[in-house]
């Protein structure tokens, strides 16, 4: 969703958010007169903010949608790098965690030397899904043979997770697989609420053309669609293993 906001801030200030935040995704700012105020179009993730004039800071509005989007941004972490700087980060997983912290380095033209859990992750690390690329994936200097292998690898873990999530009883964690052009784009659950789920992407081979078009990256999807799609998955599997050797 996008808010509008005034914001009071330093151009350093804004124009820093404008090139990354993980939290604040500014699509438009303009100044305002000669003080120290921007108006401006911010991207944030679907919560109850509401659009704004009364004047407030970038670290201020940060808080706010990190308090609301407490499913977005579960992942509280101060990262140290090696120039002697820190930065505290939020993130949905354990992955974009250090996503941030390598794209904030790289900002800083430095490197990360340390990530201090401040909260959450904790009892999340068994089941939320976390991809594996090989060294060198984003800048496509990478062993394509190590990448197949991954992906493979990153396949079966999927499958291992889902498992273990529907043994659990819950559908929180469980995957679903939405059909996308010529494959599928596969989902985790991450949050289950009364009559909604909230999903996040889960790519097997480091990149998104499997992503789903209205959903994006994480979305929010009913209740019953999710079940419906569960029940197909958990029927069609059933079906597979009776057909496997052995099988009565």
């Amino acid at each position: 969703m996008e808010i509008r906001a005034e914001v009071k801030a330093t151009y350093k200030e804004i124009s820093e958010y404008f090139h990354f935040d993980e939290v604040l995704n500014i699509r438009y700012y303009e100044k305002k007169g000669d003080e120290d105020l921007y108006k401006t179009i911010i991207r944030i993730p679907e919560c109850d903010i509401k659009n704004t004039n009364q004047p407030i800071t970038l670290g201020r509005l940060k808080q706010k949608v990190v308090k609301k989007c407490v499913d977005s941004f579960p992942i509280h972490s101060k990262v140290i790098f090696a120039n002697g700087s820190s930065r505290m980060i939020y993130a949905s997983s354990l992955y974009w965690e250090a996503e941030y912290a390598k794209t904030y380095a790289e900002h800083f033209k430095t490197k990360v030397v340390h990530i201090e859990r401040i909260s959450g992750g904790n009892g999340m690390e068994e089941l939320l899904y976390t991809p594996k690329l090989p060294k060198g994936f984003e800048q496509e200097d990478f062993n394509v043979e190590e990448w197949l292998s991954m992906a493979e690898e990153n396949e079966k873990k999927v499958r291992e997770l889902d498992r273990k999530a529907k043994e659990s009883g819950s559908i929180l964690y469980r995957f679903l697989y939405e059909p996308v052009a010529d494959g599928k784009g596969i989902y985790q659950i991450i949050k289950v609420n009364k009559k909604t789920c909230r999903i996040r992407y889960c790519s097997t081979d480091g990149y998104n053309e499997y992503q789903v078009r209205q959903w994006g990256e994480i979305a929010t999807v009913p209740m019953q669609y999710v079940l419906d799609a569960l029940g197909r998955q958990d029927y069609l599997d059933n079906l597979h293993k009776k057909k496997e050797p052995g099988q009565p």
